[in-house]
């Protein structure tokens, strides 16, 4: 029995992912798309040695910094801020 594959992954606040987590779905996908804000949210690291050897840094800044070509930035934002009645 092969290994599904799925055609696309869309990674959400892909920012706050530490890397190995983001690579698993990642392996997994013909194509995908990774969307945040590493300037306002980075993940969380609670081990020293793991922040040493660049566990903070997130493989969403690291994609972004060595390809920015590859970057779109969002000129407006739509969210749900209104309650409705």
């Amino acid at each position: 029995m092969g290994c599904v594959k799925f055609e696309f992954t869309i990674v959400n606040e892909a920012s706050l992912v530490v890397e190995p987590l983001a690579l698993i779905p990642i392996m997994y996908s013909k194509r995908f798309v990774m969307m945040g804000d590493y300037y306002q949210l980075n993940p969380i690291i609670k081990s020293y040695e793991a922040d040493k050897k660049g566990m903070s840094i997130s493989l969403f800044r690291k994609l972004c910094e060595k390809h920015p070509y590859k970057v779109m930035i969002l000129r407006e934002s739509y969210t749900m801020n209104e309650t409705i009645a």
